[in-house]
């Protein structure tokens, strides 16, 4: 996906920090089709192919969310991510991951997943219009078919906004 913002107001700081790169994002907002970017900030480590991304924030007209990454890099490709989102859009999201660009709800979403991309296992805790979901998942991301498991503990679900059609309410 190809982006023209405009707007662009930013302040970075790039260090070399043998034998890594850190990269601050002090502030980033810009503007953009049918998005405005308030806020972006957090901090970048690359280290003989290790990512520890830490204190991300995201602030936009619709989400508003804080995340960390650590990637181990090769040969282990472990994953350890926390991601705690106030509000996170999913239509702005559908705009690089198609499947859930006509879903219209903003949830407010907590995940804490550690684990490989063959088998990362995920705690959820989903709460939006359309219900809430809980629970304990394993997301094979991998190479081959892509796939959940689990149990999602789920309660006052409503089928319309998910499958954006009104003759589904529940």
């Amino acid at each position: 996906v190809v982006e023209d913002l405009s707007g662009l107001r930013a302040r970075f700081r790039f260090a070399y920090e043998k034998p890594g790169i850190a990269i601050s994002i002090g502030r980033m907002s810009a503007a953009g089709a049918g998005m405005n970017l308030r806020r972006l900030s957090g901090d970048l480590r690359v280290d003989r192919g290790s990512i520890v991304a830490s204190g991300f924030a995201v602030e936009t007209d619709r989400t508003n969310l804080v995340a960390a990454v650590r990637y181990s890099g090769s040969p282990d490709g472990l994953l350890d991510i926390q991601l705690d989102a106030a509000r996170l859009s999913l239509p702005e999201i559908g705009r690089y991951f198609r499947p859930v660009a006509n879903i219209r709800l903003e949830p407010a979403v907590d995940v804490r997943a550690r684990g490989t991309m063959d088998a990362l296992s995920m705690n959820v805790h989903v709460v939006s219009s359309a219900g809430t979901a809980r629970g304990p998942l394993v997301g094979h991301f991998g190479a081959g078919a892509k796939s959940l498991e689990g149990r999602l503990d789920v309660s006052s679900v409503d089928m319309a906004p998910i499958l954006n059609r009104a003759e589904w309410k529940t």
